[in-house]
């Protein structure tokens, strides 16, 4: 302060004169921010999708620890994907500033940040809930498999989650989806948790053995959700036995063919560990091995060696482990000479054989429909009319030249000539 002295006949008084510290001398400038802290709303925990019950809350101060007015703080959602309103806000008085969150809409942590130009910004965080939970996994015990319409039963290996809350507690009451794939069925479309934090449920396979069963659980929203599980079928006791190949074959006289059969449970499903008897019925000839297994497909093979005789020539196939031992017989056509028939051509187109020996004809797979149409000529054979599978045997007692065509397609042609 200084004195002023004023005279001239006027009582002498002081005035205070103060300083000016603002460039225009109308008083003083405002503070230059120092600091910004969360205030009030970090850590709070809520349902997903709503907002937040207690706002949260910065003060901003000057280098002498005031709180400064006038501020502009700008909010930001980090993580989560929720919302704070408004984006932008002006401390009050008290320094504070304030903002709304809104959850995200799903559970687990969220952060929000706010920021005061040329300060490090403040980190809020919050928790979603679902239904009080955070997350789920899968409790369930393996190996997860059964026989075809057997069920996982609740006693002795369901299908179970365990949902759980920011701090790792079971959370109970919480509804869990539940739905089945490739052919099963749950027990229940939704099933709530229980005291421990787990939802079980049975599964039940359908008829088909394979692995191309599931199940999924799920809370939408929660971390972890949804949990699906991949769950294989046994076949179930095996039954009977049925071809699978080397039936209807046409070989040369002498030659082999392998017979294969298939063990199947009650709904035809392939089984393994099935002990299979083979044996040769006519023609002569032999089968090796005399017994063998069924294996991880249901199947079983043996190589068929064929007799020297021409004709049809059968073997046998018995599981007499079964009940009712059930069997079936292969039939294989041995010929002299065998021409396979594919599309549009004779394979050979020519043969020659001796008087008394036969000709097979063996339809390729995938082959049209062909014909043996034979000229007529004294002592031709009988003609086969279209097929597309299968074989067919002719025995040519006399010498000749015995030409044939399939009328379905022209320049579809053969020759068998025969010598004495």
């Amino acid at each position: 302060m200084r004195p002023i002295a004023l005279r001239a006949g006027f009582t002498v008084i002081a005035m205070s004169v103060l300083d000016s510290c603002s460039p225009d001398g109308n008083g003083p400038s405002p503070g230059v921010p120092a600091s910004i802290v969360a205030s009030a709303g970090d850590g709070q925990v809520g349902p997903a999708g709503q907002a937040c019950p207690e706002s949260l809350a910065v003060i901003v101060r000057d280098a002498g620890g005031s709180p400064l007015a006038g501020v502009t703080v700008a909010w930001a959602v980090v993580s989560g994907g929720g919302a704070i309103s408004p984006a932008t806000a002006t401390t009050r008085a008290d320094g504070t500033a304030k903002a709304l969150l809104t959850l995200g809409p799903n559970a687990g942590a969220q952060s929000t940040t706010a920021t005061v130009s040329g300060l490090p910004a403040v980190t809020f965080s919050a928790i979603a809930q679902i239904q009080g939970a955070v997350q789920m996994g899968d409790r369930s015990i393996g190996p997860l498999t059964d026989t075809v319409l057997g069920t996982l039963t609740e006693i002795e290996q369901p299908l179970k989650v365990l949902v759980l809350d920011q701090n790792g507690q079971p959370v109970q009451n919480v509804v869990v989806s539940w739905r089945a794939t490739g052919g099963g069925a749950v027990s229940a479309a939704h099933k709530a948790t229980d005291a421990g934090g787990e939802s079980i449920v049975e599964y039940t396979f359908g008829a088909v053995a394979g692995g191309g069963y599931g199940a999924e659980a799920s809370v939408p929203g929660l971390f972890g959700s949804p949990v699906v599980w991949q769950l294989t079928a046994q076949p179930g006791n095996p039954a009977g036995i049925q071809k699978s190949g080397g039936d209807g074959l046409v070989v040369q006289v002498g030659g082999q063919v392998v017979h294969t059969v298939t063990a199947h449970d009650a709904h035809g499903n392939a089984t393994p560990g099935v002990l299979i008897q083979w044996a040769t019925v006519t023609g002569g000839g032999s089968v090796f091995p005399a017994q063998g297994f069924t294996g991880v497909g249901g199947a079983a093979e043996a190589t068929r060696t064929l007799g020297a005789g021409t004709g049809i020539q059968t073997a046998s196939a018995t599981a007499s482990g079964l009940p009712g031992s059930p069997a079936v017989t292969y039939s294989t056509t041995a010929a002299t000479t065998v021409i396979r028939v594919a599309n549009n051509v004779f394979l050979p187109g020519t043969v020659t054989i001796l008087a008394g020996d036969s000709v097979a004809w063996q339809w390729q797979t995938g082959s049209a429909a062909h014909n043996l149409t034979f000229a007529a000529t004294a002592g031709s054979p009988a003609n086969e009319p279209d097929r597309s599978a299968g074989a067919v045997w002719r025995t040519f007692p006399a010498a000749g030249t015995f030409n044939y065509q399939c009328t379905n397609h022209p320049g579809m042609t053969g020759t068998v000539t025969v010598q004495p």
